[in-house]
């Protein structure tokens, strides 16, 4: 992620799909490294959140995404966990199973 700090007029580059899912799978073992498992899901998305806004990424948080099928409309089918730059939508699962 690009640091915008101090740099009010310079342009970020555009992140491609495969730049952003990179930057996430990185970013989630960042954040599993350092607290685990046994956080409640809301800390982690919490957390992921905090992390891409400090850089100035245009993220979505809890964003509905409307639904048509045949002649029903729903205003909100479902709620992505996140969007990332208009480009990917993330969805925070913890798996809490050890083998």
């Amino acid at each position: 992620m690009i640091s915008r700090k101090g740099a009010k007029s310079i342009r970020r580059k555009e992140m491609t799909e495969n730049e952003i899912s990179k930057l996430v799978v990185d970013l989630c073992f960042k954040i599993h490294k350092q607290y685990g498992l046994g956080l409640f899901e809301s800390v982690y998305e919490e957390i992921f959140y905090y992390e891409w806004s400090k850089n100035g990424t245009i993220i979505k948080r809890q964003h509905p995404i409307p639904l048509i099928h045949e002649e029903i409309k729903m205003e909100v089918g479902f709620r992505a966990d996140f969007i990332i730059e208009g480009k990917v939508n993330n969805r925070i699962e913890i798996n809490r199973s050890t083998c």
